[in-house]
């Protein structure tokens, strides 16, 4: 048997080498979790990065912004600073966005790499360069593809549209909707018959409450116009008990609006806290899935996800008869959604917009197809 003193002295020494051994194991535990998350971070980052690779194979000449240039295994881009062209590194350091998209496309630059960072320096918080590192909605430009790395830009062409073209189209919405004889796709300028896909909306409204939308995707600005102007009077005549009376006399009361929806982004993640990010307050959720596709607006989506776009997007798969768990589901795309106002007929008291007081929508598309000859 041990002498009291002796056991004393070797319990003291065993607590001890328990106390280290403890420390030892968990500063282990810490530096293999330190470990585990920079691999799972760089696997991660280098997996994104191939799947924007991916996405860029139809790009050629790009433009990255930033300090670190991203590393894509894509040999046959053109892949330069935006730095190496003066006219874009002005434009993005200034606040006018539509710079940006003539700096690209008198550059020959097809699309701009912008890194993620949440938090811009002050100085540059208003400038175009910042808003993109923001992943923000940027007018002039459209966002292709979002990463958790990087936001791939392109040029927006619909915004070159003038603005006599964008309000003839709510004058020939207004028109049509009030009952008079839908023009021809061929009387429509050339810009708003080139081929594109597009979806166009036609809203309509009393003191600034929504009454009734459609929209409709078409091969042109011209064919979706008159699918989703007939679609949306067809649906006022189903409803128009309860949406006041008939539409031709109610019409001069009402305001018309003619509006692009555009794909903002794809989204390159699928976890909630990325895509809570990337949503802002002008974007609203949609996805496609099976040649389908369902969205809603800004609006809908602030309200239905109080400010959480994963919210949102559940209770968009709810409403089509889909589980929450639809958004990790690969075969669906998620993409942001933004509203493009083109032109807004408005509504005056004295009836100047009734349509017998309106030229016909073949006489202002007329006038417009002279003009541009």
């Amino acid at each position: 048997m041990e002498a009291p003193s002796d056991k004393g002295a070797n319990d003291a020494a065993r607590a001890t080498s328990l106390r280290w051994l403890s420390g030892w194991s968990i500063a282990a535990g810490a530096l293999l979790l330190t470990l585990a998350a920079m691999w799972g971070l760089s696997a991660f980052g280098h997996r994104t990065d191939a799947e924007l690779a991916h996405h860029l194979s139809g790009f050629q000449r790009v433009a990255w912004l930033g300090e670190e240039q991203p590393s894509l295994s894509n040999n046959s881009l053109d892949l330069k600073p935006v730095t190496a062209t003066p006219t874009m590194a002005r434009a993005l350091a200034g606040d006018d966005p539509l710079a940006v998209s003539v700096a690209m496309n008198s550059s020959g630059v097809d699309g701009l790499l912008s890194p993620l960072r949440s938090l811009p320096s002050p100085s540059a918080a208003k400038s175009i360069a910042a808003k993109l590192q923001s992943f923000d909605h940027v007018h002039g430009l459209r966002a292709d593809y979002l990463s958790p790395r990087f936001a791939l830009y392109v040029p927006d062409p619909l915004q070159q549209l003038s603005p006599e073209l964008q309000s003839a189209l709510a004058t020939v919405a207004r028109g049509v909707l009030g009952g008079m004889r839908a023009p021809k796709v061929t009387s429509f300028p050339e810009p708003l018959r080139q081929v594109r896909n597009v979806e166009v909306m036609v809203l309509i409204r009393r003191d600034g409450r929504s009454l009734l939308w459609r929209s409709a995707r078409g091969s042109s600005i011209a064919r979706a116009l008159l699918v989703t102007t007939q679609m949306a009077r067809r649906r006022w005549s189903e409803r128009e008990q309860t949406l006041g009376g008939p539409l031709r006399e109610l019409l001069p009361e009402l305001e018309v609006e003619v509006a692009l929806l555009q794909d903002d982004g794809t989204l390159g993640a699928r976890d909630r806290a990325f895509v809570d990010s990337v949503f802002k307050p002008e974007h609203g959720v949609a996805y496609e899935r099976r040649g389908g596709w369902h969205y809603s607006l800004p609006e809908a989506t602030q309200r239905d996800g109080n400010g959480a776009a994963s919210r949102a997007y559940e209770k968009l798969f709810a409403d089509n008869g889909l589980p929450a768990t639809t958004l990790e589901s690969p075969d669906v795309r998620l993409y942001r959604l933004v509203v493009t106002t083109l032109a807004v007929s408005p509504a005056t008291e004295s009836g100047d917009n009734d349509p017998a007081r309106v030229d016909s929508p073949d006489d202002v598309l007329g006038v417009l197809d002279a003009v541009a000859q």
